[in-house]
């Protein structure tokens, strides 16, 4: 049973085959931004590709964006550019396969999941990209919600006085923690003060610095914490804030940014030591990452599409 997952992010388009339970072939290719009709040429091409050598029988598509209750209608796409399509029957006529699509962090949070062996109890997770986005699996299922917006994490506000974000409020989570925010607020550190951060700055110009540099940089103990602390506080304080409604005992954290790895989940276990209680209870998740976060949701979005063929 061969299915095709592809995770449509805010700059790249990811995609793996799943076959008998095996993740394969994991491809890479910089994703269409703006034009609906160019996605939809991209991930054909894509399929096409896995098809000449496998017999596809489904596929799953995540998209960065809000969806429908039925999962039929992607209503809007703040990061592609485009909003109010039928993905899902675009597709599923231009494949001529069953298709089903989700939200990206819904099947990243699921890819994860699955990665990490399918744990017990309430997990939490939140991808850390272009945008954050969340998503919240009880006992094994995926709670998607009425309306299709459970677990949009990313725009809890931890600050009013924040930030706007492309949500139209200001002070979400994903202003602090998203990877282009983590970039922008590392470009400005070493412009302000230079000086503190030789290991960021090695080779490059403050207004050069990539999530490579961050990345490298995070693992030194003066310059790590200084760039990861703004991201790691609202973090923690959003996970205080899940704990409330969730009482999650797992956090993962999934998305291009959380390939800093070991740094930001110490810098958020620092940060959660000073999250307020909730009465004599200080909630304290397990902190884990996905192993592969470039094909997470390509993973989940593989194994949705092999659960039309059940």
């Amino acid at each position: 049973m061969a299915t095709v997952g592809i995770d449509v992010g805010g700059t790249k388009l990811s995609s793996v085959l799943r076959d008998h339970g095996n993740v394969l072939f994991p491809l890479l290719r910089p994703a269409p931004i703006g034009s609906y009709d160019d996605l939809l040429l991209a991930i054909e091409d894509t399929v096409a590709g896995y098809r000449a050598d496998h017999p596809i029988e489904a596929v799953g598509v995540c998209v960065a964006a809000w969806m429908s209750a039925d999962r039929e209608l992607v209503r809007r796409s703040a990061n592609l550019g485009w909003d109010d399509k039928p993905l899902r029957t675009d597709l599923a006529h231009r494949l001529e396969l069953p298709v089903t699509v989700a939200n990206d962090a819904d099947a990243a949070a699921w890819g994860g999941y699955l990665d990490i062996g399918r744990p017990t109890g309430n997990l939490v997770a939140l991808t850390l990209g272009t945008d954050v986005g969340g998503a919240v699996i009880i006992d094994g299922r995926l709670i998607t919600g009425t309306h299709g917006v459970a677990g949009e994490l990313g725009h809890l506000v931890i600050d009013p006085a924040g930030p706007r974000c492309v949500c139209g409020t200001h002070g979400c989570l994903a202003t602090y923690a998203s990877g282009t925010a983590m970039l922008r607020r590392a470009r400005a550190l070493a412009s302000e003060s230079p000086g503190q951060f030789p290991m960021l700055l090695s080779g490059t110009s403050s207004h050069d610095i990539t999530g490579l540099d961050i990345a490298r940089a995070a693992t030194d103990g003066i310059e790590g914490p200084l760039l990861l602390a703004e991201a790691a506080t609202a973090i923690a304080r959003a996970s205080a804030l899940i704990s409330r409604v969730i009482d999650h005992s797992t956090l993962l954290l999934a998305g291009g940014a959380s390939s800093i790895g070991a740094p930001l989940v110490h810098a958020v276990k620092s940060a959660l030591t000073d999250t307020e209680l909730i009465g004599p209870v200080h909630p304290m998740p397990n902190i884990l990452l996905v192993s592969d976060p470039d094909f997470a949701g390509a993973r989940g979005a593989a194994d949705f599409a092999a659960r039309l063929l059940v």
